[in-house]
This record gives structure tokens, C-alpha cells and sequence, in this order.
């Protein structure tokens, strides 16, 4: 899929710089029709899926409710639907992978490459202004075109590696102004964006477009510490140590950093760890009901 091995990709470019290329993957996996499909099975009482148009429209807007045997439920008020997309809103489908077995596939062989989880989100638009501004993101994107066309903008970063708390939108006015990567993505085009990097998708005018972003979510330095704490630290006595105003705590501290130190480096630990990391990455096993047919 990708012209490039995991080696240089993780020397070069992971959490670095941005990779482009252009026909990574196949220009067939989803149609239009096939997403209307997915839109039709879609709960649309789940926040899973929604419009944006300057902000979240509500689904009050482009849904109704109505009585179904003994629930309540939403279904798409067509008229209204179709005029937020006319009107340029874009269509948000989150974890679309867990409904459409080609993007699920897509998502694990990008997982497959990383050795790293890999989910995806589909936006689609119908011209407009674009809908999110130029914002960071807080993991790793893998920006996949898989119907029309779209302008991609990137600028570099100016917060290193942001946490998930931290959020583009109180450091707007940092963007830089020229972006160092503005090139407008076809069918099968892929970039990868490092988390923390200002970036910026914009339709094209009276053009459809349809693209995943397959964010990749990896465990930090911060998450290692948080499971020691949770699952070894509480064994060391010198995590047990009281500290109180008559306690000596430079002495404490001291000793506690030392252990701390030498429980964080040491190899079972790293390797436990490491385990309950893999056991996140995608795993990919359809169901084809044909094949169970033929073998009655």
C-alpha cells in the first residue's frame, strides 16, 4: 500500500513530518451508493453521526422523530438533510470503519503497517466553505481520499505533540500563515499528518468530496507512567511512604525517584506494557455468510 518500509517511516516521518502519496490505495473501496447504504443502517440517535455547518447543527434540524413498535427513534428528514448539504454542511461519520467492511479492511492494514491501533472517521461534502478550520489534531492522521477531490493545507507545528486535552482551538492565533504542503488530494491519495500539526480540508467548489481520516492512537510516556502506578508501583514499598509535615521529604522524594527510575526501565515491565498495546490493534475477521451457506 505504502511505497515506503515501517523503518523509514518511523525514522523519517512518524510524529516528524508529513508523508504524501499519491495512489496509496484503491480509488474503488466505497461509492456513493455504497454510502448511502451505510447511512441508511446508521442509528441516528448514536452521536456517531452529524452535520456541521459553522459550528454542530442540531439533529433537530434534519431529523424527526417517530414511534417505532415500543421506541422512539430518529430517522433523516430528507428535504432538510439534502438543503445542509446543498447549503455546503459536511457529513461526520465517526468509526465508519466499524460499518463498512473495505474501510475496515483499509483501517487494518494501515494498523498492520504501524503495529499501531488505527480508527476512522468519514466526512463528506458537497462544496462549501469547509467546516473546521485550519485546527491540530491530538493523534496521528491518515488523510485518505476515497471519492472527489479536496485541498489539503499544511502548516507546521507550534505545540509539540499535543495530549488530548490539549486543543488547537485556544492556540488559533499561532497557525503560521503559509503552508508548507497545499496540494488538492484525488482518489487513493494519502497523507499522513503528525499529531500537533495545523492543517486545514476545504472542498472544492460545487465538487463532492468523501474522505476518512484514520487517526492512529498510540500509548505516551505519560500513559506508560499511569499503568505503573496502576499496576506495579502500589507493590513497591517506597510508593507507600506517607508524607506529612513532619516527614523528611527531600529524603522520600529521592529515594522514591530512584526506584521510580529503575521500576520504568525495567524489561518486564516494558514488555508487559508493550502486550497490552498490541492487544488494541485492529483485528479484522468478516463474516461472509455465503461461504457458510456453501458449506451446509
Amino acid at each position: 500500500m505504502l511505497n515506503i518500509d515501517i523503518k523509514n517511516f518511523h525514522s523519517h516521518f512518524f510524529e516528524k513530518n508529513i508523508f504524501f502519496q499519491k495512489r496509496a490505495v484503491s480509488d474503488d473501496i466505497i461509492s456513493w451508493s455504497k454510502l448511502t447504504e451505510v447511512l441508511y443502517a446508521w442509528d441516528l440517535d448514536s452521536p456517531q453521526m452529524r452535520l456541521f455547518l459553522d459550528g454542530l447543527v442540531h439533529p433537530s434540524k434534519y431529523t424527526t422523530r417517530y414511534q417505532d413498535i415500543d421506541a422512539l427513534k430518529s430517522r433523516l428528514n430528507k428535504e432538510a438533510f439534502d438543503s445542509h448539504l446543498r447549503s455546503g454542511a459536511t457529513l461526520v461519520l465517526n468509526r465508519v470503519d466499524e460499518k463498512d467492511t473495505q474501510i475496515g479492511a483499509l483501517c487494518k492494514a494501515l494498523s498492520d503497517f504501524t503495529g499501531l491501533k488505527t480508527v476512522a472517521n468519514g466526512y463528506a461534502a458537497f462544496g462549501g466553505d469547509g467546516t473546521f478550520g485550519k485546527h491540530w489534531d491530538t493523534h496521528d492522521v491518515f488523510a485518505v481520499q476515497l471519492l472527489g477531490r479536496k485541498r489539503w493545507q499544511v502548516f507546521t507545528p507550534t505545540f509539540e505533540l499535543p495530549l488530548p486535552a490539549q486543543k488547537s482551538k485556544n492556540f488559533k492565533s499561532d497557525c503560521p500563515g503559509e503552508p508548507i504542503f497545499d496540494q488538492i488530494l484525488e482518489p487513493g491519495d494519502l497523507l499522513y499528518i503528525p499529531r500537533g500539526w495545523w492543517h486545514e480540508a476545504s472542498p472544492i467548489p460545487d465538487q463532492e468530496t468523501f474522505h476518512i481520516a484514520a487517526g492512529v492512537h498510540t500509548a505516551k510516556t505519560i500513559d506508560y507512567l499511569a499503568w505503573l502506578t496502576d499496576q506495579v508501583l502500589p507493590l513497591v514499598v517506597q510508593s507507600r511512604r506517607s508524607l506529612t509535615a513532619e516527614t523528611d521529604f527531600v529524603a522520600i522524594t529521592k529515594e522514591f525517584s530512584r526506584v521510580l527510575a529503575e521500576t520504568m526501565v525495567a524489561p518486564e515491565h516494558l514488555h508487559n506494557f508493550i502486550k497490552q498495546m498490541e492487544a488494541l490493534n485492529n483485528v479484522y475477521e468478516p463474516i461472509d455468510l455465503a461461504n457458510v451457506k456453501s458449506g451446509m
